[in-house]
This record gives C-alpha cells, structure tokens and sequence, in this order.
C-alpha cells in the first residue's frame, strides 16, 4: 500500500514532467510559428523584388533580414501572448539596455579587430584600403550597421530568446543551449562559404550568446556581440562572414597563411584562434556582471 509521502512524491514527479513537457512543446511551437512567418515574408518580398527586377544586391538582402527579424519579433509576441507574458520577459527587457547593447558592440567590434590585427602579426593576412567614393562609404558603413543590427535582433529572438527560455524549463540550461546552438550552426551550413571547421565555430559563439543571456538576464549583451562582431567583419575588414561575402568593406583583405590559422572562406571566425577571442568576450562579461550584481545569474537556468 502506499504512503502520503510516495503519493505526493509521485504527484511532483508527474507534474514537473508535465510542465517539462510543455516548455518543450511550446519551444518547438514557436520555432515552427517562426518559420512560417520568415518564410511568408521572404516568399512576399522576393516577389516584389523579382517584379521590379534589376536592382542591387542591397535591397533582396535587406528584405531577407528584415523577413527574419519582423518573422521572430511576431512569433515571439504571439507566443507571449498565449503565456500571459511580454516580448522584456524573453530577453529584450528596458533596464540598462543602452549600457548592455553598447557594451556588447564594443566587444564584438574590439575582440575582432583584435583577432585581426593577431592574424596580420602572424603574417596570415595584409589589408589595403578599399578604392571606393566617400558618399558609397558612408552608404555602406550605415547599411551594414542597421543590418547587422536586424541581424543580431532576428537570430538572438529565434534562437537565445523564447526557445532558450523554454527548451532550459524543459531540459536545463546547458542542454537547451548546446541544443539551440547546434541548430545556430546547422542553419549556416546553408552559407555558400562554410566549413565544417565554421560551423563549429558557428556553434561555439552560439554558446558564448546564449551564456550572456543567462548571466546578464537580458539578450542586449548578446544582440551588441553579435552585431559589433558582423558588422567588423563585413564593413570594417571586408572579410568572409560566415561564409558569405558581401560588397562595400573599407578595407581589402589577403590572406597568406593556411586555412586552418586564417579561416579560409569562412572568414576569421573560422580561425583556430577563436576560441581565444570568445574567452576575452565571456571576461569582459564575467567582469561587467560582478560588478553589477555581485555574481549572481539572473538569466534562464
């Protein structure tokens, strides 16, 4: 016969399953939710892009990104919505935005400038200034820095935003993050340039993205990461993003060493010395968040 004790013991093991079962329905609900709307929208504006024909790369690019962030923003208020909850209780929250974002690009832009400057001193790459107008520049220069932005904001809210907070109730954190960075990678494996040395560079930064969330409690860190790091790595050095290369860098980039030291098409990110450069990223997050909060871990756990 059975206790008080085993009965209730047995009602709190059926109950967080439960619970852990729907985190992780709802996790897969929104990815699924999330493709559609990115998928709509992009079969939208490709098809207004393909009528009007002829125009620059710029602007099939723009709609593209702007796709996948309006895709993201919409799944995840949606799925808020159904929760009872808001777009701040999933990573974008109002405290100390401006510090964390301006904080996060800093780092990204510094940790890669610095990466660069690291390959140049090892003689793997020599940079020469891009010919080009001053107004095609400055053109540029915003472009790529609202994009990197929209970039930023679209891939922190599909994949370190709603899912993370949900697939973490469902699994734990780091399984949920490894999870969800996994799938970061998978996603640029579409990239014409990757690499499977890429890709998991790819996945590495994804954990980097995702640890920032939890220690900072917001995404804002992560969003700056992200966007100082592309935004450095297209405008600023004209180098391989992931794989992909896109017109308008100030500077033009050679590289002279092997691939494994370089990151070959992949860009620096591909390099064996990232590692190095996301451990100076997660140290000036250690650093910053002790400072703030005394070490605590206000993120998904």
């Amino acid at each position: 016969m059975s206790t008080p004790v085993a009965d209730a013991d047995s009602f709190r093991a059926a109950a967080d399953w439960a619970l852990r079962t729907r985190a992780g329905l709802r996790c897969v609900a929104f990815l699924a939710l999330a493709s559609v709307f990115v998928t709509g929208l992009c079969f939208i504006g490709y098809w207004l892009v393909g009528r009007l024909g002829g125009l620059p790369i710029h602007v099939p690019l723009a709609i593209g990104i702007g796709a996948e962030s309006a895709g993201a923003l919409a799944a995840t208020m949606l799925m808020a919505r159904i929760d009872g909850r808001r777009l701040r209780d999933f990573g974008w929250r109002r405290r100390d935005w401006q510090g964390d974002l301006l904080l996060g690009l800093a780092t990204g832009s510094i940790i890669l400038a610095l990466l660069m400057v690291a390959l140049a001193g090892l003689s793997a790459v020599s940079l020469a200034p891009a010919l080009g107008a001053t107004g095609a520049v400055l053109f540029h220069a915003a472009f790529y820095a609202v994009l990197m932005l929209c970039v930023a904001f679209a891939e922190e809210s599909l994949l370190r935003g709603y899912a993370l907070v949900m697939l973490a109730r469902c699994l734990s954190f780091w399984p949920a993050a490894l999870l969800l960075s996994t799938l970061f990678s998978l996603l640029h494996g579409f990239n014409s340039g990757e690499t499977p040395a890429g890709l998991v560079a790819v996945g590495l930064f994804g954990l980097v993205l995702a640890y920032s969330y939890r220690r900072t409690g917001s995404l804002w860190f992560a969003g700056g990461l992200h966007a100082g790091w592309d935004f450095t790595q297209t405008f600023v050095f004209g180098v391989p993003d992931s794989g992909v290369v896109l017109p308008g860098g100030l500077l033009r980039p050679q590289f002279h060493g092997p691939p494994w030291l370089t990151g070959g098409s992949v860009g620096p990110e591909g390099s064996v010395l990232l590692p190095l450069a996301l451990a100076l990223a997660v140290l000036v997050l250690e650093t910053v968040v002790r400072r703030r909060t005394g070490g605590e871990t206000p993120g998904p756990s």
